[in-house]
């Protein structure tokens, strides 16, 4: 990620490790398993509970005193603008315990200073080669910085130097959707001539704190929920944050030496997710294709017989088979396949056949049409042979749906209320999963 990691000390170093990171492999495996880990690795590192703390460490107090007297130092070389003092944090805005030698702040005590990207007409594609860009907000909304979500500058424009990203930057969206809003990535190492647009903000942090950190304190759950509780906006699909909203985001402060060992363990565990990601992903292929094979042959029993001999070599493996949704899924669509196929149950040769049945249907259609109750249609052509999907059992025959219902009806055209007339109006929004759903009908 940056050029200090090679300095923090190695992983043996660390002491304790939380006790259900102790059974990664195991919740991993889980459905959305390592999606979960990931927001657990980072909760845990946020809140101080990745690794111990070291009582010989700077207490964060000194830290934010030194950071203080940066900022001063800065103030009267003329290089940052004096801020006006921040509010003091409240105990109601404080999310969590904090560990001993850890401090509450607010985010703007952290930030020297911030700038933002500006807002010409781009063209609608990304940029070729090394011709200068300007980032989408997408390119910091997703957790990683993303150099490819650009548009190109034309060129008839000239570019703006100052607004282009450079390596370490820490980025933030001041427009995005409510659940995207105040997002943040640190652009390690980014591509030349990429500048950032009107809705990113870059913050220039202390070098007494570590950027990796801030970047996952900023997009932590407590973060969020200040973020969506001050935006400004109407609507969902477009929220905005001022500045003055994102420096007063309250957050944690650990002693400087602990951030390095945070950060460190957080690459650590997040690369073995990686690792189980990719393992999981190879695990899910094969285990498609095992199911798959094994309900294609069930799917394509000869006989019902044969369906239940396939179905004894799957039975005993349901545990490891029906273990996800996608093969549970599978499993639905097999049984319906088998029934519609006549595969499902044996055939019973003491069974009246369908063909008696149906005759039973045309008499009583020939009844109906007789008093006048029902109008004869005209006949339909008989079934060809190349429109027969499948070999039907002994006893089962082939028909036209229409030769099955006595007609055919249109329904009401009305819209319907939530009140009035006691006749209920029944729309394609009430029939779901093969049922009438009650709970919204109109009349």
């Amino acid at each position: 990620m940056s050029a200090t990691l090679e300095a923090r000390e190695p992983v043996a170093r660390y002491l304790a490790t939380p006790p259900l990171l102790q059974h990664f492999d195991r919740v991993a495996q889980a459905p959305g398993g390592v999606a979960r880990l990931r927001e657990l690795i980072l909760t845990l590192a946020v809140q101080g509970k990745l690794v111990p703390q070291d009582p010989a460490d700077e207490p964060a107090s000194q830290l934010l005193e030194r950071i203080s007297a940066e900022k001063a130092q800065l103030v009267r070389e003329w290089k940052i603008r004096k801020e006006k003092p921040l509010a003091a944090i409240a105990e109601e805005e404080k999310p969590f315990s904090l560990p001993a030698g850890w401090e509450w702040a607010r985010f703007g005590e952290l930030i020297l200073s911030s700038d933002a990207g500006w807002s010409p007409s781009c063209e609608s594609t990304p940029r070729e080669g090394n011709a200068w860009g300007v980032l989408k907000v997408s390119a910091v909304s997703w957790g990683e910085f993303r150099p490819e979500e650009n548009k190109a500058l034309p060129a008839t424009l000239l570019p703006k130097p100052e607004c282009e990203v450079k390596s370490g930057d820490f980025l933030l969206s001041r427009a995005n959707t409510d659940e995207l809003v105040a997002r943040s990535v640190v652009a390690w190492e980014p591509p030349s001539r990429l500048m950032m647009s009107d809705k990113l903000i870059r913050l220039r942090l202390s070098c007494h704190v570590d950027k990796a950190l801030y970047c996952e304190i900023n997009n932590s759950k407590p973060s969020r929920e200040h973020y969506i509780a001050n935006a400004s906006g109407t609507s969902s699909s477009m929220k905005n944050v001022s500045r003055q909203v994102v420096l007063r985001l309250v957050v944690p402060v650990p002693p400087a030496a602990e951030q390095s060992r945070i950060v460190a363990r957080v690459e650590e565990l997040m690369a073995l997710c990686d690792t189980l990601e990719e393992t999981g992903r190879l695990a899910a292929v094969q285990h498609e294709r095992l199911a798959g094979a094994l309900f294609d042959a069930l799917a394509n029993s000869a006989t019902a017989e044969e369906a239940a001999a396939n179905w004894q070599r799957i039975a005993p493996h349901f545990d490891l088979l029906l273990d996800r949704t996608s093969t549970v899924d599978r499993l639905k669509q097999t049984i319906l396949q088998l029934a519609v196929r006549g595969r499902l149950v044996p055939q019973n040769p003491a069974d009246e056949p369908a063909s008696a049945l149906l005759q039973k249907i045309r008499n009583q259609k020939e009844r109906l049409i007789a008093t006048g109750q029902l109008k004869r249609d005209k006949p339909l052509p008989p079934i060809s042979e190349e429109e027969k999907p499948f070999e039907l059992p002994e006893g089962w025959e082939w028909v036209a749906l229409r030769d099955l219902l006595p007609e055919f009806q249109n329904g009401a055209s009305s819209r319907g209320d939530t009140g009035g007339s006691p006749i209920t109006v029944l729309r394609l929004a009430d029939i779901k999963n093969r049922r009438i759903s009650l709970s919204r009908m109109l009349i």
